[in-house]
């Protein structure tokens, strides 16, 4: 083999590899984001039901003492 085909072979190896690592994060990227879609949802729906809990709970003045004082 001359020195440019084994640049070449070289060269075609360094991209097949850098290819399937390119696959490889796609796909945990894609993982990720549906994750995050499902955990921004759950949130949303923990932020409605805690607004919904707030109106049937008193909340004490914020400058008052305890009544142990």
């Amino acid at each position: 083999m001359t020195i440019n085909a084994e640049r070449l072979v070289a060269l075609e190896e360094e991209a097949a590899h850098l290819r399937l690592v390119n696959e490889e994060l796609s796909s945990v990227v894609h993982e990720q984001w549906s994750r995050i879609e499902k955990l921004e949802k759950k949130l949303a729906h923990l932020e409605i039901r805690l607004t919904s809990f707030e109106d049937f709970v008193e909340v004490p003045a914020e400058n008052t003492k305890p009544p142990h004082w």
